[in-house]
């Protein structure tokens, strides 16, 4: 019986031939050749400035739904669309005199009514491919940690109104368009003054 092709199960070296099919070692050593994103490759940006403080960041994005139930019958009749839901996490180290509210990312006790959105973008440099953008995001709360003989750190959660990925917003296939003043043009005419 021939061994099938595939995840090293044919040739001499088949570690060699298993690790350059998961490209395992491009992850490890986080090199920009590698296949799968990496945080080491990953350039993030608030208001347009690259920002080196931050070591991680995070985010979530809910397309919530409601189930349409009718009588007589216990599945729902239809599965409608309600809210989408953009928010995300970041966190880094402290930098004296680069804290959120001094690079105007987090508002302060007297901008706090009137502070203006703050744009975030993560890009993979290796691509230039944007894998979340946001032009209409708050922070909602942060949390700030030193301790003794360890950098201090902080973390903030962060809310937003749409966003992009490397995929651009299409409407679905076979979407013919509705008559002027519909309630399907309205929400379509929001959703691209948000994305700009």
């Amino acid at each position: 019986m021939t061994a099938r092709d595939g995840f090293g199960r044919s040739g001499s070296n088949q570690v060699d031939t298993f690790l350059r099919d998961l490209n395992v070692g491009s992850v490890l050593s986080l090199k920009p050749s590698a296949k799968y994103a990496t945080g080491a490759r990953t350039i993030l940006r608030i208001n347009n400035e690259i920002v080196s403080f931050v070591m991680s960041v995070s985010w979530q994005i809910r397309t919530n739904n409601i189930e349409i139930n009718t009588i007589d019958n216990y599945f729902p009749d239809e599965i409608a669309p309600t809210r989408v839901q953009v928010s995300g996490t970041m966190s880094g180290f402290i930098v004296p005199g680069k804290s959120l509210t001094n690079v105007q990312v987090q508002s302060d006790a007297l901008s706090f009514l009137f502070n203006k959105y703050i744009t975030i973008e993560v890009r993979d440099s290796a691509t230039d491919s944007i894998l979340f953008k946001a032009n209409k995001c708050v922070v909602t709360d942060s949390a700030h940690s030193l301790q003794a003989e360890s950098p201090g750190n902080f973390s903030l959660n962060f809310t937003a109104i749409g966003w992009q990925n490397e995929q651009a917003p299409s409407l679905p296939e076979g979407y013919n368009g509705t008559s002027s003043g519909s309630l399907a043009n309205d929400a379509l005419g929001a959703i691209k003054k948000f994305l700009k």
